[in-house]
């Protein structure tokens, strides 16, 4: 089911395009037209910046929704933008999101503790709302719609009950959590008295706002700490509790939902239990964009290589190679007491040393010259024109 919201996001996507182009009517709505106005739109102008690929893509991915439709219902003869391939988002992201460390995660959550209430939430609700967005990677949408009743404990493991209608995927999903922070959830909610919505209010449409000042006061506190001079000025040159950290990667909100995925993977989750973990349709979503792999993470595999590479391939390779116990070519009992001939042999060597037999050998000669008609692959005096005709299948003319 498409939102109101969804369907107002891309109704000024496509005005944008169509806006820019100054098209009146469906038949000037060309590819080269959109690509012109898309590549406008990266390019940017002198006061305003142009949009990353990523955009550029749900913006492209808008007007061939609207084109398509245009066809389906026969405002079109024919989908003109149908050919028109996406962008590689992958090379020019302008805003890559990083994860908390589980340093950072302590810091913003005890930052959270003290901190001034924000949009009708305080400082202790708020750092329950951390710890629960870090232990489900619920989004910010999604935790604001979450109910007293959500939380089930029946049964093994404790979850957390997500409606479709909430869901960013429009399913219901009934995501498992810890029993920890199930414990400690249950005796917020009894705490509290709440009956209705955890969190009622208005932080979920500025959350990234809220979670960088705690982010704030949490790298002051994180500075004040420091038992030295020194000590503390090399907190402070330290990028710890950044927004955007030394290699330019911002944190927000959805940096809670980074951060549980990427701690799935670290803890050895399997590809289809984070997939699944994190309700994500395509698994190139979870370990590409929300937990890439750095050197330090896959350099741990490398431990399971052999020390000598080479040698180990050297030593499979031969024990493939042992056919038998003496290494001979396998004969099946219906091969045995004939002839074999080895595939890695010329076939004129094999004729030449092949003892004369007179008459046999005649006979053999004359059978290759017509032809081998009535020749009789089975009998051993037809020794030269088995030659020939392994010569004849498998050498060159």
């Amino acid at each position: 089911k498409v939102t109101p919201a969804q369907v107002k996001l891309l109704r000024s996507r496509v005005e944008r395009i169509i806006n820019f182009l100054g098209i009146e009517r469906l038949s000037q709505l060309s590819p080269s037209k959109v690509q012109t106005a898309i590549g406008e739109l990266h390019e940017g102008t002198d006061d305003k910046s142009g949009l990353s690929l990523q955009s550029c893509q749900h913006y492209l991915r808008a007007i061939k929704q609207f084109s398509r439709w245009l066809f389906r219902d026969g405002r079109i003869r024919e989908d003109a933008l149908a050919h028109l391939s996406g962008y590689n988002a992958a090379t020019d992201r302008k805003y890559e999101r990083r994860a908390f460390t589980a340093d950072e995660l302590t810091a913003l959550i005890a930052a959270a503790e003290i901190g001034k209430p924000w949009r009708g939430i305080n400082g202790h609700d708020r750092a329950m709302l951390y710890r629960v967005a870090a232990g489900t990677g619920f989004r910010a949408g999604e935790l604001q719609s979450l109910t007293a009743h959500s939380i089930t404990t029946d049964g093994d493991t404790p979850c957390i009950l997500l409606r479709a209608k909430t869901s960013k995927r429009r399913r219901e999903d009934m995501q498992p959590i810890r029993s920890d922070l199930a414990t400690k959830l249950a005796e917020w909610i009894d705490g509290n008295s709440i009956s209705g919505q955890l969190w009622p209010g208005t932080w979920h449409k500025k959350a990234a706002m809220m979670v960088r000042r705690d982010m704030k006061v949490a790298r002051n506190q994180y500075i004040d700490a420091a038992e030295s001079t020194s000590d503390a000025q090399n907190r402070a040159e330290s990028d710890f509790m950044l927004v955007e950290d030394y290699a330019g990667r911002v944190a927000d909100f959805h940096s809670l939902r980074a951060t549980y995925i990427t701690f799935l993977i670290k803890g050895g989750a399997s590809v289809k239990q984070a997939q699944a973990l994190a309700r994500h349709s395509d698994p190139r979503l979870t370990f590409g964009t929300y937990s890439p792999m750095r050197i330090d993470n896959t350099a741990t595999a490398l431990a399971g290589l052999p020390s000598d590479v080479e040698v180990a391939v050297e030593a499979e390779s031969a024990q493939v190679r042992a056919t038998g116990t003496d290494d001979e070519p396998h004969q099946y009992p219906h091969q045995r007491g004939r002839d074999s001939l080895r595939f890695d042999a010329n076939p004129r060597d094999e004729l030449k040393a092949r003892p004369e037999r007179g008459d046999d050998k005649k006979s053999g000669l004359e059978h290759s010259q017509t032809g081998f008609s009535g020749y009789n692959p089975r009998s051993e005096s037809n020794d030269a024109g088995v030659a020939q005709l392994v010569e004849q299948r498998f050498c060159k003319p």
